[in-house]
């Protein structure tokens, strides 16, 4: 490959790696293979730019290196989730059916795992693409790429704009004013087909943020896609046994091995309490946040004989394979207080879960096979 084609698809790899990866790991990656990094990932991206338009070596070295972390990234990173308990007769089926399935030459699928340039958003259409499919020892994975918009707000000074005299008589009395646009980002959800577990998962993008209202209705399209790809047999049933995860907020808030860092419940008395704690740190500079720990919620919880929890954000320590870097996965079951109203705790539905700064397949997969054992076993201690 030429170094101009080098350096360009370099440029793109680095683009989606720094924007996707927490920067705190992103420039520790960084830093573990002698990169160039500088103040914040802007400024990391323009030196990094600059060295392989210079050198095909740490142009080509950088593919070879973060290309399988992105990846990763990709299978995992900021996702929504649900778990749909799927027959091995089935699973079988659909996988019969998916291996006829081949991916479509797009621009999307040509850049894949790198996002498309951001220019070159608007020249592509908003369906829902499959790009990508791997199989990864027991599981099937499927990545689909689709474009969304996103409000970006702006505070705007009027004085420092050259308006016509109408305009600028209209915003003379404001100081500032909030400009809204709508801008398009590309997402990759994944559908993973786990032959071991006998389940389906549907992995939806949030790296770019999405509103909490649109949750169901992207959920909708990825398995509509999803179904059209393999003939749209309605009648597997293949998303209609979804995992209920709400069982586990009680069990996730009895994990010791984690750190519990956001709660929302309601006590005996009917009021409802939230207590966060993400920053706390210990002697040695370590972050030691748990909400569990505080004097406020330990006092509180003396006085109470029980509460009720609805919402939960947790942290579970995990690593890179790849490299020696730690991170900590944010696992999030955030159901409503509506859930407690329901008489019988049969009744009380969470089916999403959120995962954000999980750069590791592994990671996520390990959490999520925990937290299914943890309603069918009392959860251990243990994070692993």
């Amino acid at each position: 490959m030429e170094h101009s084609k080098v350096s360009e698809k370099s440029k793109l790899l680095a683009s989606s790696f720094i924007e996707r990866m927490a920067w705190e790991q992103c420039q520790k990656i960084l830093k573990t293979f002698k990169f160039s990094t500088g103040l914040g990932a802007q400024k990391t991206l323009v030196k990094l730019e600059n060295d392989f338009d210079h050198s095909e070596v740490i142009a080509q070295k950088f593919l070879s290196v973060i290309e399988p972390l992105h990846r990763d990234m990709l299978r995992s990173g900021d996702k929504t989730i649900m778990v749909f308990n799927v027959g091995a007769e089935t699973l079988s089926k659909v996988k019969e059916r998916i291996s006829k399935v081949s991916v479509k030459v797009s621009p999307e699928s040509e850049a894949f795992p790198c996002s498309l340039h951001q220019n070159s958003l608007t020249d592509v259409t908003t369906d829902i693409k499959l790009v990508s499919q791997e199989k990864i020892d027991d599981k099937s994975i499927y990545y689909f790429s689709t474009k969304r918009s996103i409000t970006v707000k702006k505070e705007l000074t009027p004085s420092m704009f050259d308006f016509d005299d109408s305009v600028a008589t209209a915003l003379s009395k404001y100081s500032k004013i909030t400009a809204i646009s709508e801008q398009p980002r590309q997402y990759f959800d994944v559908v993973v087909l786990d032959e071991k577990l006998k389940t389906v998962e549907l992995r939806l993008d949030i790296a770019h943020a999405v509103s909490a209202k649109d949750i169901s209705k992207l959920f909708m399209e990825l398995k509509g896609a999803f179904l059209d790809l393999i003939g749209n047999p309605k009648s597997l049933g293949l998303f209609s046994d979804p995992i209920n995860f709400f069982p586990m907020i009680n069990k996730t808030y009895e994990n010791k091995a984690i750190r519990i860092c956001e709660i929302s419940f309601t006590t005996e008395d009917g009021y409802v309490h939230h207590e966060r704690d993400r920053n706390t740190m210990s002697d040695d500079g370590t972050i030691k946040g748990d909400v569990r720990l505080g004097k406020f919620h330990i006092g509180g919880i003396e006085k109470c004989s029980d509460i009720n929890l609805y919402r939960i954000s947790s942290r579970w320590p995990k690593a890179f394979e790849q490299v020696d870097v730690k991170f900590d996965v944010e696992v999030s079951l955030n159901s409503t207080f509506r859930e407690l109203s329901k008489l019988r705790v049969s009744d009380r539905n969470l089916e999403y879960i959120e995962f954000s700064n999980c750069p590791s397949l592994k990671a996520m997969d390990a959490i999520i096979c925990k937290l299914i054992q943890s309603e069918k076993n009392d959860l251990p201690n243990t994070a692993s």
